[in-house]
């Protein structure tokens, strides 16, 4: 996303919107579910979704834009973690099926459960006070294409 090449530990700039996009195209580029690219890619995936099959109540299902640039999660933080909030959740749902998740893998039930909980028709889901003012109108189409 600009700037110098970094290395570990700084991960420079890392999205669930790029990284659903890249699992996307490699996905349509041929390249078999068994590379070892969609496992790391999976890492990621897992731990910008707010999911714990042991803690249903504490964690909703939903997704967050990025574990390494936190000012990035438009819907901020709600003093235990990133807020999900339904871009990041619809591209979490696609990221998932192109790793090769199937529809009914828990971490893609838990997803489209919150989208469906939370769905608003064109206004994204998931931003509270202030933040909710900032973003859901310039990502209203965003969140239409990527619910399709």
């Amino acid at each position: 996303m600009g700037g110098d090449r970094r290395v570990p530990p700084n991960t420079g700039h890392v999205d669930l919107s790029m990284t659903r996009h890249v699992l996307e195209a490699l996905r349509a580029g041929g390249v078999p579910i068994s590379d070892p690219t969609f496992e790391l890619a999976r890492v990621f995936v897992e731990r910008c979704q707010n999911f714990d099959a042991q803690l249903a109540d504490d964690a909703d299902g939903g997704f967050f834009f990025s574990t390494t640039e936190f000012d990035i999660n438009k819907a901020g933080h709600d003093g235990k973690h990133f807020r999900s909030y339904g871009t990041t959740t619809a591209d979490g749902i696609l990221a998932l099926l192109a790793m090769g998740r199937p529809l009914g893998d828990e971490h893609v039930v838990a997803a489209e459960r919150w989208l469906i909980r939370h769905h608003r028709d064109l206004e994204v889901p998931g931003f509270v006070g202030e933040m909710y003012h900032r973003w859901p109108r310039g990502l209203s189409f965003y969140y239409a294409s990527a619910s399709t």
